[in-house]
């Protein structure tokens, strides 16, 4: 409620989506090839769910694909997600325009409602994002 007030009062700023292409078009959001690859093996299935899941969700207006990728960080911190899901969702932050910086900033954020989970993702993070340079 507290928001809507806010917003009410101070509405947000007109800004053009940060996946957006030149040309004024939008960027679309699926899962990459290789990823596909992995999860057709384990199963078709689930695969063609989780695809249609993503493009359905992740191209919806109102939140940029960074942003989503974000909101998806922390709902893997939370629930200690932190295999493959939480390396897709570190890779697309990555992808979409984050810095490792940011996505640290993230992991920090996390550390107000559980500094455990926090330190299992930032060791997680470190592990795998080590050598990524920005």
């Amino acid at each position: 409620m507290r928001l809507n007030e806010i917003e009410k009062r101070e509405p947000a700023p007109e800004t053009e989506p940060e996946n957006s292409r030149p040309d004024g078009s939008r960027q679309s959001v699926s899962i990459p090839t290789e990823l596909r690859g992995r999860l057709e093996k384990v199963d078709a299935r689930f695969e063609a769910l989780l695809r249609q899941q993503i493009e359905e969700r992740w191209n919806r207006p109102g939140l940029t694909p960074k942003e989503r990728a974000y909101i998806s960080l922390t709902a893997d911190v939370s629930g200690q997600t932190l295999g493959a899901p939480f390396t897709f969702h570190c890779n697309a932050a990555l992808r979409y325009g984050a810095t490792t910086e940011q996505i640290r900033t993230v992991l920090l954020f996390m550390s107000e409602f559980s500094f455990s989970k926090a330190w299992q993702a930032f060791e997680v993070f470190s592990e795998r994002f080590q050598t990524v340079k920005q």
